[in-house]
């Protein structure tokens, strides 16, 4: 016996250490003085001083309390009606309506997040608070329920019956019997529902606003720009309300087993105290604002800050990792917003289908300051609609600590030698051009002949990949997870600032992609002005400037590039010597599809 002893509480040891290791890992490294996640230099508080500091964190925190609030309140209200009446009634189709009742609680997010969001753009209702709060509620309120129903089992009918005997009206009953009978279920389920609606993310994602932006979708994007020790901190706060909520809910579950109802004040209380809170965090209502719907790490904080300080207009930011990310929800009609920031071809068929509005350059006065090397692309000669923001090229950059042997173009990144050391961008048009560049094709020669033409060349590239990163692909080289990889070129310039004479960027000698993003305004966009003005002001040279020192890349604005240090300007990853071969993409339109579908079914046939 005590042989099965030991192996349990060995077993036990194994799990716990499993389960919460990472979770102890990240709670260290929050009180930890370096910025690096794997040094421990000290102990310090700095990183949860400089939460309160933070503007969008905070204010995605004041979203997600509203909406926890909300989401919570109502689900009481449909959780404890519901709950009742399953208990108090039989009627015909009663199992068949719980079962439908608590099926929300094991759809899978994503499928809930896409059908809501069908919904709501089927019905017209524009992404914000009321979809947040309205997709919660479905997956919240059954908890409640579940906590009423199970509450209700040990109720005893002479309760109610004695109160109507002694002349209750039924209405008088329910709430002066049966309500206090059922409040520690009621606390327990609103803890539980609050916890479930202040985590949630997958089903926030396709249902906010750039304006409502919650706490974790604010925390996921910011992951995806590398690991703030500031995250680590508001991660673990967020860890300690959740526990707590958790375990009163547990506490109040356990008790409401059994009869008693001392639990009942304290905890209504501690409701009472969490929606007084949140009740008085509430956004500047009436304020100027403008939605930027952006590339992930593109835009500094420091220049939304800025132009909101100089015109007092709110910038609410969200984020996308690809074109086509951003295309889907731009076109789902569902969300507005007053500035893009699309590719080359993506305004190219943005124009094409009418939906970008002119710009009106005479509010643009710095727009002079593009250089003339900026005017004149297919996508937009005239910049009638679109302002360039930032180009760059995309190439290959190589650890040169790890690789000895020349890189010069696709096919010496692509070697068996190499295989699960490469990182490259997550994007499919992008993967498929360089696979036709290894054929002598332009990125304009995507038909389907030709995609069946490189289909065996990506077939053998893929399984050697080890990272698709096009938020932060440098991470994987920084780390040391991947020797060599084809990247945009302002994170291989960033490497090459911070590692001198470790790694080193090559332009494939079959020939490069040269990208302009640029800033757009859609049609039907509410801030109109707003956008030109924000478009104005990243014109100034020393907000551009701003803009090159934290993301290096080629930086369109003439007048901006005579405020970079000569390091900035010799950069190779940021302005490539000579005359390199560079070519812009093009609309491909339908075919795009099919080009998706060859990278993905490729992509999971190797097993990455």
């Amino acid at each position: 016996m005590k042989r099965v002893h030991r192996l349990l509480a060995l077993w036990a040891g194994v799990v716990l250490l499993f389960l919460y290791l990472p979770i102890a890992v990240l709670v260290l490294f929050s009180f930890n003085q370096s910025k690096l996640n794997v040094v421990w230099t000290g102990f310090t508080l700095e990183w949860y001083a400089r939460l309160w500091s933070d503007t969008v964190l905070v204010r995605a925190l004041e979203n997600s309390l509203i909406v926890a609030v909300a989401s919570t309140g109502i689900s009481l209200v449909l959780g404890t009606a519901g709950g009742w009446l399953l208990h108090r009634y039989r009627y015909r189709g009663r199992a068949a309506l719980e079962t439908a009742a608590f099926l929300p609680m094991i759809v899978p997010e994503v499928i809930l997040g896409v059908s809501l969001l069908l919904l709501f753009v089927a019905a017209g209702v524009e992404l914000g608070y009321t979809t947040i709060v309205v997709s919660h509620v479905t997956f919240c309120f059954p908890f409640v329920m579940a906590a009423v129903r199970a509450r209700l089992a040990g109720l005893d009918p002479a309760l109610e019956e004695a109160a109507l005997d002694l002349g209750a009206t039924p209405a008088q009953a329910f709430t002066k019997v049966i309500v206090p009978y059922l409040t520690p279920a009621l606390v327990a389920g609103g803890l539980m529902a609050f916890t479930l609606s202040l985590d949630e993310l997958i089903v926030t994602w396709f249902t906010a606003s750039a304006g409502t932006r919650t706490l974790p979708l604010e925390i996921f994007g910011r992951i995806k720009k590398g690991l703030d020790p500031s995250l680590h901190a508001i991660s673990t706060l967020f860890l300690v309300v959740t526990v707590l909520a958790l375990g009163i809910a547990e506490g109040l579950r356990r008790r409401s087993s059994t009869p008693g109802l001392r639990a009942a004040p304290r905890s209504s209380a501690l409701v009472l105290a969490l929606l007084l809170a949140t009740g008085l965090a509430s956004p500047s209502a009436g304020a100027e604002e403008l939605n930027l719907f952006t590339w992930s790490e593109y835009v500094p904080q420091a220049v939304l800050d800025g132009f909101t300080r100089e015109t007092g207009i709110e910038v609410n930011q969200e984020s996308y990792a690809s074109n086509e990310e951003m295309l889907a929800k731009l076109l789902s009609g569902a969300a507005r917003y007053d500035l893009i920031q699309p590719s080359e071809y993506v305004v190219e068929a943005l124009v094409e289908e009418g939906l970008l509005a002119p710009l009106d350059h005479a509010k643009l006065p710095h727009l002079g300051n593009i250089g003339r090397e900026s005017w004149g692309w297919p996508h937009d000669p005239a910049l009638a609609y679109s302002v360039p923001y930032m180009q760059g090229t995309v190439g290959i950059v190589v650890d040169t600590e790890k690789v000895k042997e020349p890189v010069r173009g696709y096919g010496d990144v692509f070697q068996d030698r190499h295989a699960g050391r490469i990182v490259i961008l997550d994007d499919a048009l992008e993967i498929v051009t360089w696979a036709l560049a290894t054929r002598g094709l332009g990125p304009d020669a995507v038909t389907r002949d030709n995609l069946e033409r490189v289909r065996p060349v990506l077939a053998q590239w893929l399984p050697l990949v080890r990272v698709y990163d096009s938020d932060s692909p440098k991470t994987a080289l920084l780390n040391g997870d991947a020797d060599l990889g084809v990247v945009w070129s302002g994170e291989a310039a960033i490497l090459l600032r911070e590692q001198p004479g470790r790694f080193a960027y090559v332009l494939p000698r079959e020939g490069s992609h040269l990208f302009i993003d640029s800033l757009a305004i859609p049609k039907g966009a509410r801030n109109v002005e707003a956008a030109h003005r924000f478009i104005d002001y990243v014109l100034r040279p020393e907000v551009s400037r701003k803009i090159s020192a934290e993301f290096p890349y080629t930086n369109p604005n003439v007048e901006a590039r005579k405020l970079l240090t000569p390091a900035e300007r010799a950069n190779p990853a940021s302005y490539p010597p000579g005359v390199p071969k560079l070519a812009t993409l093009r609309d491909i339109g339908p075919l795009a599809a099919e080009v998706d579908k060859l990278f993905t079914d490729l992509k999971a046939q190797s097993g990455r």
